[in-house]
């Protein structure tokens, strides 16, 4: 409420018109559970962040990343060639 600049009933109304918590889960690949301390969190993030690097998930992305750095890395090469010449 502070933060936002809000009164108790405008943040009442915002708290009632989120989605409820059981449908987010739901809806959620992966969930980082954030009630317990900071310590908690961060080692839920650290673990689901290996088992996101270990997995074949993100191998689509990994590959589309390295082919758009590297076809980048190529064009400013070639740009830089023809502005030398």
């Amino acid at each position: 409420m502070q933060r936002d600049g809000l009164t108790q009933e405008q943040a009442e109304r915002r708290v009632a018109a989120q989605m409820p918590l059981n449908e987010k889960r739901g809806m959620a690949n992966h969930v980082i559970e954030n009630s317990g301390g900071r310590e908690d969190a961060h080692r839920q993030v650290l673990k689901l962040h290996t088992k996101l690097e270990d997995s074949m998930d993100f191998l689509a992305v990994r590959v589309i990343a390295i082919v758009a750095t590297t076809g980048l890395g190529g064009i400013l090469l070639y740009a830089a060639k023809m502005l030398l010449s």
